[in-house]
């Protein structure tokens, strides 16, 4: 048995309130009692002792419970990585910062996003035979109003945008040509009806021959797109084969719209994500769509998340590369250079001059190779053995890792081959830049996405009912003796009745060094589960509850 605490150290007299089973409970620090920051009695990684028997029954050192279960705080996260870069990427967000000031996480991941919708069908992927990744990315910029993700993506989405609308001015058909074209295509119809009446007046029954004018090829569309329904994103699709580019700087309108909400909606939105072929039912029959690809970059604030990501695991939050950066303001001035937007719009020009092709998987494969493939292995195998030990949306975040390390890769070669000044696409992607795309993810992608499950509450907690039912002790007990009886009867405890949960929650408190079993007076009878709390255990459970009441 464990040797109990002294309650006699410390005497944490509170006010109570009694409650119909005679329980009391803790309302408020009495005055005068001072309780210790969560911070100094939380030890969040080393598991200590009971009041002097380790957790393995050997003699040592009293060094407090393990209280790291009571924190509940978002997870941090580092500062973006940016010597993982490429040199040349490097400079180019270094130069794109100075112009004006956001975060570099917010410039990079818009660049990233914005450059693979610009390639689209032109170029894909080629890991084996089986397996290609298209050139489409999910990206989600995750920031408080005013931290910079609308500076960012003037710097990368607008600049696609006015590269597409400059396409466009290009070929504004003459308006006097253009009448005349209509009319000769009127012309060319009417006559072919007149001759299909006459062959029908013969009883003809061969009409293979006829030939219906063929109508004037659509204009180049825009790659980036503001539609928030799904008719519209499919409209422009079909005059723009090299796929789209959603942009919004909130992102709700356009995953929370009313079109993309519904079921259809959110299947082809996720279907975007692939690039596979897409069939279209129109009262005039099928439509059929060779390439639905979707590259998406917007923001969200971060009181809005739990609307992104929602309730249910529909993969859309884990197709997406999140970046929730910790935002330090800079009160110096931005430099009045001229910024490196030029440079990257010159890659979006090259990126945009490469032929589309009407599918997914059409255009240039560019190929991965074996030093590349080989360090993927690792880092995969990792990710998998996170996946196991989590559930819900954090366990299919890391499941898709390694797709999210090789488009990223993918990308960045583009990026840095264009930024040596050289033509066309890279004809492979090395290692180099796989591993790039690992320290990404494992430095800010996936730590940014837990950091963003817990803003929205949707991480898995597997501690919660532990904590409830500890904060409930720390309230509940006067002095430090308690008997987990009364208190799972008490009408406001959690897990009501349950005796199981409670049974695994005094086991966990117990091992964790925040209760001991209270020394039994009359060993015959019935047990009487009686225990005492740790002083600090208390301590630290009566702030955590103070602070999650505010």
């Amino acid at each position: 048995m464990s040797a109990p605490f002294d309650s006699d150290t410390i005497n944490p007299a509170c006010p109570v309130v009694e409650t119909e089973a005679g329980v009391r409970l803790t309302e408020a620090t009495p005055p005068g009692h001072h309780l210790p920051p969560i911070s100094s009695v939380v030890r969040p990684v080393t598991r200590t002792i009971l009041a002097t028997v380790t957790p393995e029954g050997k003699a040592g050192e009293d060094t407090g419970p393990d209280l790291g279960f009571l924190d509940t705080a978002m997870r941090p996260v580092p500062s973006f990585p940016l010597d993982a870069l490429p040199a040349g990427v490097r400079d180019l967000i270094a130069g794109m910062a100075q112009g004006q000031r956001t975060h570099p996480a917010f410039l990079v991941t818009s660049v990233l996003a914005t450059l693979a919708a610009a390639v689209g069908t032109s170029a894909h992927l080629q890991i084996n035979a089986e397996w290609r990744e298209p050139s489409a990315m999910w990206a989600l910029l995750v920031g408080a109003s005013g931290s910079g993700k609308s500076v960012s993506m003037r710097q990368t989405v607008n600049v696609l945008t006015e590269i597409g609308l400059g396409a466009l001015r290009q070929t504004v058909p003459d308006p006097n040509r253009e009448a005349v074209a209509q009319m000769v295509r009127a012309e060319q119809l009417r006559r072919t009806r007149r001759k299909i009446r006459e062959g029908l007046d013969q009883d003809e029954v061969d009409f293979s021959s006829y030939r219906l004018p063929e109508a004037a090829a659509p204009p180049p569309g825009l790659i980036t797109c503001t539609s928030t329904t799904l008719s519209g994103i499919l409209d422009k699709l079909q005059a723009q084969p090299r796929g789209l580019l959603l942009a919004q700087a909130d992102v709700i309108g356009l995953l929370r719209g009313a079109t993309l909400r519904s079921d259809e909606g959110r299947a082809a939105l996720l279907q975007g994500y692939d690039g596979d072929p897409y069939v279209r039912e129109r009262a005039n029959g099928a439509q059929i769509l060779p390439a639905l690809l979707l590259s998406l970059c917007g923001g969200v604030q971060p009181d809005k998340l739990k609307h992104v990501v929602g309730h249910e695991d529909d993969g859309l939050f884990a197709r997406s590369l999140i970046t929730y950066p910790q935002i330090v303001r800079d009160t110096d001035l931005p430099s009045r250079s001229a910024p490196a937007t030029k440079r990257f719009e010159g890659v979006l020009r090259q990126a945009y001059a490469l032929p589309a092709s009407p599918s997914a998987f059409g255009g240039h494969p560019v190929l991965i190779t074996e030093h590349a493939w080989r360090a993927v292995g690792p880092a995969s195998r990792r990710w998998a053995a996170e996946a196991s030990e989590t559930t819900g949306m954090l366990a299919s975040t890391y499941n898709r890792a390694t797709t999210q390390a090789l488009r990223l890769a993918f990308v960045l070669a583009i990026l840095d081959h264009a930024l040596a000044d050289k033509a066309g696409l890279p004809p492979s992607v090395g290692d180099a830049y796989v591993r790039s795309a690992i320290r990404l993810l494992d430095e800010n992608y996936l730590p940014s996405a837990e950091r963003a499950l817990d803003a929205a509450q949707a991480r898995p907690d597997p501690d919660a009912d532990l904590r409830a039912i500890a904060i409930f002790i720390a309230r509940a007990v006067e002095g430090f003796d308690f008997n987990v009886r009364e208190l799972r009867e008490a009408r406001r405890a959690p897990c009501y009745r349950d005796r199981a949960a409670w049974e695994k929650a005094v086991d966990r408190l117990l091992r964790l060094g925040c209760i001991a079993e209270a020394p039994r007076r009359n060993r015959t009878g019935r047990t009487r589960a009686d225990y005492q709390a740790h002083p600090a255990f208390l301590s630290a459970a009566r702030k955590a509850w103070s602070a999650a009441s505010a």
